[in-house]
């Protein structure tokens, strides 16, 4: 699991505990940062790699060619060690806190769409089922960003489709 806060927040292990799962979440990351840290990602040699990085770069200003570019270096880079790659959209945040970046957010995420179909990779949009007209559905954040248990109940539910049966032992009550 590579990416940011909400990355880092998430009990991969306790949701998946069939799997082993390596966290590569660090809070305020960025999908340069992401980058640079490339060879540590690579160390654990993962079978299958899910990436959600760019609200970072998107609030820091970050032009989305830029994050792209960063996409597509990573992906590269992942897919040459043999990891299947799996691209999440980045999520829409609450329309209080961040409104006018949710058009930003899902301008990037329909180029990631194309961008993992050229690469060989998977696009999952979460944003289908955690948001609605007016971003990320308040039910599932505590500060209109950061998920909540039932915010990450729904992605873990977006993924266990993509991993193998032995990974799905767990289930919430």
């Amino acid at each position: 699991m590579v990416g940011d806060s909400l990355t880092r927040m998430g009990l991969w292990s306790e949701f998946f505990p069939g799997c082993q799962v390596a966290n590569r979440g660090i809070g305020g990351d960025t999908s340069t940062r992401v980058l640079q840290r490339a060879a540590s990602i690579l160390d654990v040699q993962a079978g299958q790699t899910f990436i959600m990085i760019g609200y970072n770069d998107l609030k820091e200003g970050v032009d989305v060619q830029k994050v792209l570019r960063n996409y597509d270096e990573l992906t590269t880079v992942l897919a040459s060690r043999g990891s299947q790659i799996y691209i999440l959209s980045t999520l829409n945040c609450s329309a209080t806190p961040c409104e006018s970046l949710n058009k930003t957010i899902d301008h990037l995420n329909s180029q990631l769409k194309r961008l993992a179909t050229s690469k060989g990779a998977r696009y999952i949009d979460l944003n289908e089922t955690m948001a609605d007209k007016k971003g990320l559905r308040r039910e599932l954040t505590y500060d209109g960003t950061h998920l909540n248990g039932s915010g990450y109940r729904i992605w873990v539910e977006g993924i266990e489709t993509y991993l193998p049966e032995h990974c799905l032992t767990a289930h919430f009550p």
